[in-house]
């Protein structure tokens, strides 16, 4: 199980489905995205944050100074650190063509930007790249194999225009790994069964929660047979009026 969270929720229900998570041992990954500034309490039950560069440094209150080259690592290292300090498990920040880095304080796992000769949009780049690495995780993949599948979602993604219809299908990834000789993975994806068709992503042994407001997470891979459970608001607080879609 996991529950992805972001920021255009209320706050009172991020941390009331946060801490319900989080007590009942299910992974919590938290987009914090808008940016904003937020407390440890919260911080103390996510698993996996999934900032860019600008967002880590809000989240911190410290530097991430990054280039052409990439990160600075003395600045990588102060933030993953600070964040650890919070009580964050791990920290995922995409880094646009620098591609992506998972630190836990101790081990760290990038991969490169997957290049794409027509790129057009990035928006739902991020979303994208996300929701691919959480489908990857609770379908049986290692970080880095849920990383890598992530980056040529999101490389697929920036080639079109507008949120929605730039969402890739399974197929498309697929077939940009087989075509930039990662057959390994693909073949690997399809032994865990992340690869159907019609494609589905949520199973009976695997749920994976979306929690969030907006279409980007629940559309990822543009199919409309994902199964999406919501918590019912009034499991979480009854000061809750709006259940999440």
């Amino acid at each position: 199980d996991l529950l992805m969270l972001q920021l255009e929720l209320r706050m009172d229900t991020i941390k009331a489905a946060a801490k319900m998570a989080h007590g009942a041992k299910v992974p919590v990954m938290l987009n914090p995205a808008p940016a904003a500034v937020l407390d440890d309490d919260l911080l103390s039950c996510i698993a996996y944050a999934s900032p860019n560069e600008h967002e880590a440094a809000l989240l911190s209150g410290l530097p991430l100074k990054a280039d052409a080259h990439g990160v600075d690592p003395k600045d990588l290292d102060a933030v993953v650190q600070n964040l650890r300090a919070k009580g964050i498990g791990k920290l995922m920040i995409t880094l646009g063509s620098n591609g992506a880095i998972l630190c836990d304080g101790e081990h760290k796992i990038q991969v490169p930007c997957v290049h794409m000769p027509n790129v057009k949009d990035p928006t739902a780049a991020g979303d994208s790249f996300v929701a691919a690495f959480c489908t990857g995780v609770a379908g049986g993949l290692s970080e880095e194999e849920a990383l890598c599948m992530a980056a040529y979602t999101a490389a697929i993604t920036v080639c079109g225009m507008g949120a929605m219809p730039s969402l890739p299908t399974m197929e498309q990834v697929l077939a940009l790994m087989k075509e930039r000789g990662e057959l390994e993975l693909a073949e690997q994806i399809k032994k865990r069964g992340l690869f159907q068709s019609p494609p589905v992503f949520c199973y009976p042994s695997i749920e994976t929660y979306f929690f969030c407001s907006t279409a980007g997470f629940a559309s990822f891979f543009g199919t409309k047979s994902f199964r999406i459970p919501c918590l019912n608001s009034a499991l979480i607080s009854s000061s809750v009026t709006s259940s999440p879609t």
